[in-house]
């Protein structure tokens, strides 16, 4: 899970997803706290990700690497 900030998003996206891919990481989390929502890659049977899975924060995500668990994503919202 990589939490996008201006600093780092461009390379969390490209180049840490290349990387994370070609060592078969299953599930890749990309957070932007700015929208706020989630991106979910995950590898396909070919062994590369597939196009993401997008997802709101009031949503949870099913992880197949967590054994199917759902997570509610507001875990990730900081409170005020």
């Amino acid at each position: 899970m990589e939490i996008l900030s201006p600093s780092t998003g461009y390379k969390d996206q490209t180049t840490k997803l290349a990387l994370y891919e070609r060592y078969h990481v299953k599930e890749y989390w990309l957070v932007n706290g700015d929208v706020p929502s989630v991106m979910v890659y995950r590898l396909g049977s070919d062994d590369f990700y597939k196009k993401p899975d997008y997802y709101r924060i009031d949503e949870s995500v099913n992880s197949r690497v967590l054994g199917g668990a759902d997570i509610p994503l507001m875990l990730f919202v900081r409170k005020k």
